[in-house]
């Protein structure tokens, strides 16, 4: 399905709908997801359709750490994790040296209650977890990252665009 089909389109009305109640507002990122901060957290949500049918999914992650120690160790550790957590999941993009921790939502069938617990899951998990990772395997917080870019480049960061 294309990212631009009519339900991928009711989809995105229905997020903005949700994400201006919930949080006041939000960025859209150039590939048109949504973008917010919780805490130490950037999260990102995808709107998208599910290939090979007429139904949306709803992806949301946040970036965790950057420049982590891929090892055998943090594949454990994040597997560790997963098996004791409810919603979302960490997983390694090793090529990157980023963690991510994703969690995936019916877009059909989604109503604000869910995608708030969605949120607030990937939320809490990347921020309890950041640090910890960061002390075990090295790196930094993807937010540390990004709010270092921010100084770096005053003025000249051309972001996503604030909406809502």
């Amino acid at each position: 399905m294309s990212e631009k089909s009519p339900a991928v389109a009711s989809l995105r009305t229905k997020i903005e709908q949700y994400l201006r109640e919930m949080a006041g507002g939000y960025q859209v990122t150039q590939d048109g997801s949504y973008s917010l901060r919780h805490g130490t957290t950037r999260l990102v949500i995808k709107p998208a359709g599910m290939e090979g049918t007429e139904r949306t999914m709803v992806n949301i992650f946040a970036f965790v750490t950057i420049n982590v120690n891929v090892t055998n160790d943090l594949f454990k550790y994040l597997n560790d994790i997963n098996k004791e957590i409810n919603f979302g999941k960490f997983f390694v993009l090793d090529d990157q040296k980023l963690v991510i921790c994703q969690h995936s939502l019916v877009g059909g069938t989604l109503d604000k209650d869910e995608l708030i617990v969605g949120i607030a899951a990937v939320a809490l998990l990347a921020d309890k977890y950041d640090e910890k990772i960061v002390e075990k395997f090295g790196g930094q917080r993807c937010i540390d990252a990004e709010n270092e870019a921010l100084r770096r480049f005053p003025g000249g960061y051309t972001g996503p665009t604030i909406t809502g």
